[in-house]
């Protein structure tokens, strides 16, 4: 096993789905950067209140139903926390 699969098995997710469109967070990289809550067009993030193993709030998709799936908080998150998974009916 090698240590991306590694960190992918013991990294914490959080998953939000509504609809045709699903978050997952894999919360643990986060360092509370909030890009990801600034450049959302629709305002889907807030900061949690808890906390990951480092001590970093990270982001929570609390709002889902607003999302576009533009997928900006994806690409421009710098720690690949966030993926923006669609299902095309």
């Amino acid at each position: 096993m090698d240590q991306l699969e590694r960190l992918n098995r013991t990294a914490e997710r959080v998953v939000e789905a509504v609809d045709k469109v699903k978050i997952v967070l894999d919360f643990e990289f986060c360092k509370e950067c909030e890009i990801c809550i600034s450049v959302c067009p629709r305002g889907v993030y807030t900061k949690s209140e808890n906390r990951n193993t480092r001590g970093y709030r990270y982001p929570i998709p609390s709002r889902i139903e607003r999302c576009i799936q533009c997928r900006q908080c994806e690409i421009l998150c710098p720690d690949f926390v966030i993926s923006v998974i669609t299902s095309r009916r």
